[in-house]
């Protein structure tokens, strides 16, 4: 449960984060403006990829772990 909770904090609090930062940034959440923002903010764009990523469970990110951890 520990590794979990660990798990989950570590994948979703940068996307909160990443979703701040793009808020900031362009001043609006309205997906419609918002084309193009991953090539103006490359680096925001890769962290998002990574952490949905591991929050998808990909097999060497530590979303993989702890979801195995809690079926086992």
């Amino acid at each position: 449960a520990a590794a979990m909770v660990l798990g989950h904090a570590l994948f979703k609090a940068p996307l909160f984060l990443v979703t701040g930062i793009v808020d900031h940034a362009t001043g609006t959440r309205d997906l419609r403006k918002l084309s193009g923002v991953g090539r103006s903010l490359p680096y925001v764009a890769a962290v998002a990829v990574l952490a949905a990523a591991s929050m998808a469970a990909l097999p060497p990110l530590l979303g993989f772990a702890a979801k195995e951890a809690a079926f086992e």
